[in-house]
């Protein structure tokens, strides 16, 4: 999808900036729109609601949307790589909660170039160059020119990129460095964790319930944190957890999953098994009959549960032996409910805004929270305030936030039937 310029009178405008521009585009979207439309366009807006957001949270400025497809400009290439990168999440977490026919693809293009913005038409060679990397982008890639690399380096993690050396592009004469950052699912699958993202359940189950919870927490961990659990998905909240408890989530399922994760480090690499001096006699404690854990194991929980890396704890629990059997169920799912609590908070308070915060008690003191672009926002009556990202304040400002959002969710959206169970556990683990 090309911006060509056109004819204007150009001693008319005063003013040229150098910015960072943006394509996206849906791949394949007549055909699908062909098929059913209603569903596509349905998709469109759902797609286009969240790239607005994001666009915005990043101060970029939505020029014009060109049918299926968006013109973004941002005064910081910073900024404007943040947003690829957050957007790229967010559809692929999309992806993995949609049906099939519910998902588009999307391909973003970026380049730097000095422009003239009039209205909603951007001229410039720099907007025909963007315009040609997004033509050139793999559907769910984010493809980016040299110059833009060159101002985001330092700046943002591009752990995944590759490099694809000089193209030609079409109707541009020189020819362009491009980069990219691979669609999340071949970033997966190129670790060797294709099972987590392309776990097949039987026909009757799917990846629902708290093994779909699971399946997206431990992929989010997976995937080193983009934007980690904090992006995903608020409709995970629309459904009770009664319901979720349906999705038949097997043990051994999970056991894969934790071993899968266990055995990697941070950069997804994989590390070796944890030694001990101890005689394996020596050092199990006995959780319920047929299931234990190693002091060690139980010294890593509670370092673990310091950050609220509840899905971590998680994974290690199921790839203990024995993890498989009844007396390891009480456990696990405690700590399940503690990965669902995490979900919902996240995306409860990400709902809240400066217009319409989260009204809460913190510190016994009535406060209001909402999400801005440096974290989360909390004023007390007193004056008082601080901004940090969610899950560093502590247990008990992160409990008290919790009971605020459970009474009046910022969503809009039904209160979740165990909300009042999720909170009395984290209260219990944490010891607040």
């Amino acid at each position: 999808m090309s911006q060509e310029p056109t004819q204007v009178n150009r001693e008319n405008m005063e003013h040229r900036s150098l910015q960072t521009i943006m394509f996206t585009d849906v791949v394949g979207f007549s055909k699908l729109a062909a098929v059913n439309e209603e569903r596509t366009y349905a998709a469109l807006n759902r797609d286009f609601s969240m790239f607005k957001k994001v666009i915005e949270e990043h101060g970029g400025q939505v020029i014009n949307t060109m049918g299926d497809g968006m013109l973004v400009i941002y005064a910081s290439a910073v900024g404007a790589m943040r947003a690829a990168l957050a957007m790229q999440e967010n559809l692929h977490r999309t992806a993995m909660l949609s049906p099939k026919d519910g998902i588009l693809e999307h391909r973003i293009g970026m380049h730097v170039g000095d422009i003239l913005v009039e209205g909603t038409n951007v001229f410039g060679d720099g907007v025909n160059i963007a315009a040609r990397i997004q033509a050139t982008a793999r559907p769910g890639a984010v493809a980016y020119s040299k110059q833009v690399r060159d101002l985001v380096l330092y700046h943002v993690s591009l752990k995944n990129e590759r490099a694809l050396g000089p193209n030609r592009l079409k109707n541009i004469q020189a020819n362009i460095a491009l980069f990219e950052i691979p669609p999340i699912a071949q970033t997966l699958n190129a670790g060797n964790v294709d099972e987590v993202v392309n776990m097949q359940s039987e026909a009757d189950t799917g990846a629902t319930g708290r093994r779909a919870v699971v399946l997206l927490a431990i992929t989010a961990v997976m995937i080193g944190g983009v934007v980690g659990l904090a992006m995903l998905l608020p409709s995970l909240q629309a459904k009770p957890a009664k319901e979720m408890a349906k999705g038949k989530s097997t043990p051994d399922e999970l056991k894969k999953i934790g071993e899968k994760l266990s055995k990697r480090n941070d950069n997804g690499a994989k590390k070796p098994e944890p030694k001990t001096n101890q005689p394996p006699a020596a050092n199990q404690v006995p959780v319920q009959a047929g299931f234990s854990l190693s002091p060690d194991v139980w010294a890593n929980i509670d370092s673990l549960k310091q950050s609220y890396s509840f899905e971590e704890i998680l994974a290690l629990i199921i790839k203990q032996p024995g993890s498989d059997l009844p007396a390891a169920k009480n456990l696990i799912d405690r700590y399940t409910a503690l990965v669902e609590f995490k979900v919902w908070l996240t995306a409860e308070v990400q709902a809240a805004t400066g217009q319409k915060p989260l009204q809460c008690q913190v510190r016994r003191q009535a406060a209001q929270a909402y999400t801005t672009s440096q974290g989360v926002y909390i004023e007390l009556a007193n004056g008082q305030s601080d901004t940090r990202q969610l899950w560093s304040y502590d247990a008990a400002t992160i409990r008290d936030l919790a009971t605020g959002a459970a009474q009046n969710p910022p969503s809009g959206l039904p209160k979740n039937s165990e909300v009042d169970y999720f909170i009395r556990i984290f209260t219990e683990e944490m010891k607040i």
